[in-house]
């Protein structure tokens, strides 16, 4: 079943009506499905599998929240023509949930150091290169094709992330939205993710904005479920995690007024305009 536009709740009533068994949803759908009025596990419980989504929390709202236990975690962008890593039907939720499953065939995966390009040994996190299934360039833009494919044929992605034992990748972040604030290195990403654990925080989103001291400053914009303050959303990151990874700024917002794209995704570019206008550079 094809829509033409996403609607959550024209979504679950097509779901229960047509008994679909593959999502193919992103993870700001699964988010708003399950947080419809109209959604109840029963009336999506035809679905079994499909995708899991790549980020952590969006893992665990499409396997356990919603139940599809067969869902497969996936890593992959428009140059590599969808998936590039998917994991297996069969592995345990645990592996799911911590991994991005390992390369298609045809598709060649390698860990770089993001400076020097050498190959790193396994489970050290470095700069994500494909080669296989990848595009051959950029339509009327040479210089940009030439900056990503390099002369092995690898592409590059952008994206950090590692390998673990058993040969499967371990998505960690996108280099373009690391954080360097106080000369430290902070991934948007695993802000991002410890947010989400807050009980009181539905969604949440992480840039920096210039700062005159410390190079950037951490804003993190949060769609809260009930009345919290920013206070308490800084003390509950500090709780968790090293003291330097705590927002500076948090600001509040509503679904409805996050900047999105076309594919219905957060425009994170700009959120850090928006951020910037906030934080005017200290």
């Amino acid at each position: 079943m094809l829509q033409d536009y996403f609607e959550a709740g024209r979504t679950i009533e097509t779901v229960q009506r047509t008994q679909a068994t593959v999502y193919c949803g992103t993870g700001n759908m699964t988010r708003a499905i399950l947080e419809h009025a109209d959604y109840a596990q029963a009336r999506i419980g035809s679905l079994l599998k499909g995708n899991a989504g790549t980020f952590a929390n969006y893992k665990r709202m499409t396997l356990i929240e919603m139940g599809m236990r067969l869902a497969c975690a996936a890593y992959g962008l428009t140059e590599s023509y969808g998936n590039a890593t998917v994991s297996r039907t069969d592995d345990s939720i645990e592996d799911k949930i911590a991994t991005n499953g390992a390369p298609l065939p045809g598709t060649e995966l390698t860990i770089v150091d993001p400076v020097t390009r050498q190959p790193l040994k396994q489970g050290e996190p470095g700069l994500i290169l494909l080669r296989g299934h990848v595009t051959l360039g950029y339509f009327q833009n040479p210089d940009e094709a030439a900056k990503a494919i390099g002369a092995d044929g690898f592409f590059d992605t952008g994206d950090l992330g590692w390998l673990d034992p058993g040969g499967r990748l371990v998505f960690h972040s996108r280099l373009k939205e690391v954080i360097k604030s106080g000369g430290i290195n902070i991934s948007t990403l695993e802000l991002e993710q410890l947010l989400a654990l807050h009980p009181d925080i539905a969604e949440a989103f992480a840039v920096g904005a210039p700062h005159k001291v410390q190079g950037e400053a951490i804003m993190a914009f949060v769609v809260a479920r009930a009345t919290i303050s920013e206070q308490s959303v800084r003390d509950f990151v500090r709780e968790l995690a090293a003291s330097f990874k705590t927002p500076h700024h948090v600001m509040f917002v509503t679904q409805e007024n996050l900047p999105r794209l076309a594919s219905g995704k957060v425009a994170k570019h700009r959120l850090a305009e928006w951020a910037a206008r906030e934080v005017g550079g200290g």
